[in-house]
C-alpha cells in the first residue's frame, strides 16, 4: 500500500527484517527501523538511492540521489535498449 501510493506500477520488497538488511547490504543502501510496538507508526531511515534489479534477479544499476527523471528515464530506456 505504501508504495502504490507514490505510482500503482512501482513494486516494493518486503520480507523479514533479516531478508531485507541482507538485500540491503548485497546492493549497499542500509536503512534503520527504530524498535517500537506492533501497533506503533514507525518512520523508516534509508538512503534516497534507486536500485534497478532486472527480470533476472541481478543488480542493473544505481540511481543516486538526487534523481533527475529525463536523465533517468534516458538511463532507463538505455539500459532496456542494451538489454533487448
Amino acid at each position: 500500500q505504501y508504495v502504490g501510493a507514490f505510482n500503482p506500477d512501482f513494486y516494493g520488497v518486503t520480507g523479514s527484517d533479516d531478508q531485507l538488511q541482507l538485500l540491503a547490504n548485497q546492493v549497499g543502501v542500509p536503512y534503520f527501523t527504530p524498535e517500537v510496538d506492533a501497533d506503533e507508526d514507525y518512520d523508516v531511515q534509508h538512503s534516497g538511492v534507486i536500485i534497478l534489479i532486472n527480470p533476472q534477479g541481478q543488480y542493473q544499476a544505481v540511481f543516486s540521489y538526487p534523481q533527475q527523471s529525463p536523465i533517468m528515464t534516458a538511463d532507463f530506456k538505455a539500459i532496456v535498449d542494451y538489454l533487448a
